[in-house]
């Protein structure tokens, strides 16, 4: 089943558009009927292609915030090259652009960053069926379309499935990776022993999880960006809001490992 096509008839035929939410139901129902299909499938296949879009725009996110960082770290350490100072001095341009990039990286939405936002470029992702360039909020409007559908199919108003509520924002190895931070830049409890200091942050935290996988999930993150040099950079910005708030002394150490693991990530 065309799901992409599905999701392209409900917003651009404008007869859809306006039932947006019966639209999808319909169409689960002509999927039920003829090809048994049950509404978990149904309705989950027609999420993933709002995901994708979604994935796009973080993809865009996370190379303008990747480009802030890299300039940050140049005006920084005063290693970037400068065209027009435009009257400036050097000392002046440098601080312009430290400040520029802090103030950009302050906000960091799930369409953009600072003051630039994105859009779901349709055409190279519906492979030139359509050309429109899609803002985050009519994805939204899909989206949550497509969640009331399925709710009408659920005589429990079970929530779809790849929609959980999530009770802690971060995964295991999300928090494990908090906690080698933190652990590196001695801002914990000074304990000797790693498994104390292990317990007291998950116990402060309230992670949700066994010691061991905790622990195992620490020694992960630990390899992958020490060793492997293959640990997701997008999970690296995704705590660095956390970290700046609860142990900030780590932020400089997390931009440069971002910097270097993109430099060095492997090739598969």
């Amino acid at each position: 089943m065309n799901y992409l096509e599905i999701v392209l008839q409900g917003y651009f035929n404008e007869n859809n558009r306006e039932f947006l939410e019966k639209y999808f139901f319909r169409e689960f129902k002509k999927a039920e009927k003829e090809q048994y299909f049950e509404a978990h499938e149904f309705f989950s296949c027609c999420i993933k292609v709002i995901e994708s879009w979604e994935k796009y725009l973080q993809e865009q996110v996370f190379k303008r915030k990747r480009e802030l960082y890299l300039m940050l770290n140049g005006a920084k350490n005063g290693t970037m090259k400068y065209g027009d100072l435009q009257g400036k001095t050097i000392e002046e341009k440098r601080q312009e652009t430290i400040e520029y990039c802090e103030q950009e990286l302050k906000e960091v939405r799930p369409d953009g960053i600072g003051s630039l936002s994105f859009t779901v470029h349709l055409h190279s992702l519906t492979n030139g069926r359509i050309a429109y360039n899609m803002p985050y909020n009519e994805l939204l409007v899909i989206k949550i379309a497509i969640l009331k559908a399925f709710k009408k199919t659920q005589p429990n108003i079970e929530p779809l499935p790849p929609q959980p509520i999530v009770e802690s924002p971060y995964s295991v190895l999300e928090w494990a990776t908090i906690f080698y931070y933190a652990d590196e830049t001695k801002l914990l409890t000074e304990s000797r022993l790693i498994k104390t200091r292990l317990e007291q942050f998950m116990s402060k935290h309230q992670i949700n999880t066994t010691f061991d996988n905790f622990k195992t999930k620490y020694y992960e993150a630990k390899k992958r960006i020490n060793e492997k040099n293959d640990y997701p950079i997008n999970k690296l910005e995704l705590i660095i809001p956390f970290l700046k708030e609860n142990y900030k002394q780590t932020v400089t150490k997390v931009e440069n490992d971002i910097i270097f693991l993109e430099e060095n990530m492997p090739e598969y």
